[in-house]
């Protein structure tokens, strides 16, 4: 039985099934003022996605497990070797990026993961400035 993997899947899970706020478990935020409304439809133009919502959850948000059943249940190797992560964006909303960088950090086992490569691709704005200021690992 892999100690590493397994436990700390439970883990996870045990933790976000205590927590619930906006955005947890991967549930709908429902936007229903007028401001909200206009926010979001600017920011689905922008980024394709509303970011007006995302901005509103946690960069930590619980997510439901979605794997087939039968990966819930294999036994993976206890020695397994590290990896290098590689995120690509570009022009990216900044919530989602962190969210992103934020997920890996707290679902894999910390010996595993080597580094974390983050290239963005000529975004336009700004984060060029801010990222490696809030990523300093």
């Amino acid at each position: 039985m892999n100690i590493l993997s397994l436990s700390h899947c439970h883990l996870c899970v045990a933790v976000e099934s205590l927590i619930f706020v906006l955005g947890e478990r991967g549930e709908p935020v429902i936007i229903s003022d007028a401001e909200g409304i206009r926010e979001s439809k600017k920011a689905e133009q922008e980024f394709g996605f509303n970011t007006y919502v995302s901005d509103m959850i946690s960069l930590n948000r619980t997510i439901p497990d979605i794997r087939m059943e039968e990966c819930k249940h294999w036994n993976y190797p206890e020695t397994l070797p590290t990896v290098s992560v590689v995120i690509v964006f570009h022009n990216e909303g900044w919530t989602p990026l962190l969210r992103t960088v934020h997920s890996v950090l707290l679902r894999s086992p910390p010996k595993l993961i080597k580094e974390i490569v983050m290239v963005d691709d000529y975004s336009d704005k700004g984060l060029a400035i801010s990222l490696p200021q809030h990523c300093s690992l």
